[in-house]
């Protein structure tokens, strides 16, 4: 499944003067971090940098390793601390790529679900790997 959060719908241009548009995106990771609350989830999407960032610190992240490019300006890697650490994330950009940008992210976030789970049915003790491939 996949959630998405909109901060207006679609179509329509939203006013914010400088001080709402400055408290947004720490105000969509807060409600962000709400909707997770006691929920087991297998990555992150998150478009635009200054989301992106606001949504690690709110998780309590210190940052994102890097693994790979997806896109240009579009990259895939995990969080780094807090309580989701090690969960994959995919971040783009929030002006770049074309209309299936989205889709190639999503599509490459779950092939990093579905690598993790083979890795973890593929490993005679049990012991698996983390959500990053390391081995446990």
């Amino acid at each position: 499944a996949v959630v998405g959060v909109r901060s207006g719908r679609v179509g329509q241009r939203v006013q914010l003067d400088r001080d709402q548009a400055r408290r947004l995106p720490s105000s969509l990771a807060a409600y962000v971090v709400r909707a997770l609350r006691g929920r087991s989830i297998a990555g992150l999407y998150v478009t635009g940098g200054d989301m992106t960032h606001a949504l690690a610190e709110a998780l309590g992240a210190v940052g994102i390793e890097v693994t790979e490019e997806v896109l240009p300006l579009a990259v895939r890697g995990h969080l780094l601390g807090g309580d989701r650490d090690g969960l994959p994330v995919v971040t783009k950009g929030g002006l770049v790529g074309d209309r299936r940008a989205a889709v190639v992210c999503l599509q490459r976030l779950g092939a990093v679900r579905t690598a993790t789970v083979a890795r973890q049915q593929n490993t005679p003790t049990g012991g698996g790997s983390d959500e990053r491939g390391a081995e446990r």
